[in-house]
């Protein structure tokens, strides 16, 4: 589906209040003072305010008046994605968020209490690879202003997926709570598609942190503060809204081809071939030619695009190498005109041009 079919049909089901105006105008003055997050992620203003615009409109239409649904997002979830509310209308209004506080008319919160503990599950971001869970926790005053983590053990469909991150935490004092999320990569054949498959969150310490060794957390070496059973089971949802482009292009002199892209507002998926009968499995051509930058339709460009994922070579298939890996920005997929891979490395980080790339068109 491409976005602009998208916003049509989503306008289409929606009556929109006389007091949508106001907010429109609302948002669009608050956007146009906001300052840039150092000046990493581009945008041409006239067509970034235009699409603010429609999503805006969408997403006050949806809420104002009848109040049937509500996402509430947490900090955290905000923050790992820079979100601003054009990129908060594209997750919900594709079906990439989920809220567990309210579903509907009801209130469905997904929450456990252990050892004077409460854990909310707030919020799931997810497309078909990815999931990102929003987490809330109360009952820690004691701990005000220290960095926590919580030690967890989380089954999709009864498998364990190989790609779990964990993200420090500090309980915040004055409101009485902390919020932190937990990251799963699949990168399972068996879990290429994460669409309904029911998810099992099992949290069972919550410690001080205590920083690393050899750039190893050190889990037996870390004070617990609490301990007991925070259980979490719910069926994971994610959004449809993709872009996938099938070619054969050339990455410059690496020998590499690339042959299928898959983009989604928080992924992206690539496979290549090897021009080369005999491949030499010890290099690493994502390690010497990284995926620097996203070049979008407007000519701009959204550099450091990748936050974390996966990538090798693959025996006994149709290619040779994949690449994995959710993006640190929402990106609308249907922005997405051509990739930017390093040549050569060092180069200027900070004032990259397109020499310092094989730029890949995939318009």
């Amino acid at each position: 589906m491409s976005f602009e079919t998208f916003i049509e049909e989503i306008k289409s089901d929606n009556e929109v209040p006389e007091v949508v105006d106001f907010k429109i105008e609302e948002a669009l003055d608050s956007i146009s003072k906001k300052k840039p997050i150092q000046n990493r992620f581009l945008r041409t203003a006239f067509k970034r305010y235009a699409i603010a615009f429609a999503v805006a409109f969408i997403c006050l239409a949806a809420v104002s008046v009848s109040a049937q649904s509500y996402i509430y997002w947490p900090g955290v979830i905000e923050d790992r994605f820079s979100l601003d509310f054009i990129d908060k209308g594209i997750l919900e209004n594709g079906g990439f968020t989920m809220n567990q506080r309210i579903v509907g008319d009801e209130p469905d919160i997904l929450y456990a209490e252990s050892d004077g503990v409460t854990i909310s599950v707030t919020q799931t971001v997810a497309d078909g690879n990815n999931v990102f869970i929003g987490l809330y926790i109360t009952g820690l005053e004691e701990y005000s202003d220290k960095e926590l983590f919580l030690d967890f053990d989380v089954l999709i469909d009864g498998e364990e997926p190989e790609g779990q991150e964990l993200h420090s935490f500090l309980y915040d004092e004055e409101k009485r709570c902390g919020e932190t999320y937990i990251e799963i990569d699949p990168y399972s054949d068996d879990l290429s598609d994460i669409e309904g498959r029911e998810i099992v969150l099992d949290i069972k310490t919550i410690r001080l942190f205590e920083g690393f060794e050899d750039n190893l957390l050190q889990l037996d070496n870390c004070e617990i503060i609490a301990k007991g059973v925070w259980h979490f089971e719910w069926t994971l949802s994610c959004g449809d809204l993709n872009k996938e482009w099938t070619l054969s292009k050339k990455i410059g002199d690496t020998g590499m081809v690339m042959t299928y892209v898959r983009a989604t507002p928080i992924g992206l998926y690539i496979e290549f071939k090897s021009e080369s009968d005999s491949i030499d499995y010890s290099e690493d051509f994502f390690l010497e030619h990284y995926l620097y930058g996203i070049r979008l339709s407007d000519g701009s460009c959204i550099y450091n695009a990748l936050a974390s994922g996966t990538f090798n070579w693959v025996f006994d298939s149709d290619y040779d190498y994949y690449i994995d890996f959710n993006l640190s920005k929402v990106i609308n997929p249907e922005e997405i005109s051509a990739l930017l891979f390093i040549k050569e490395a060092p180069f200027d980080n900070d004032n990259p041009s397109e020499e310092d790339f094989y730029v890949i068109e995939l318009n």
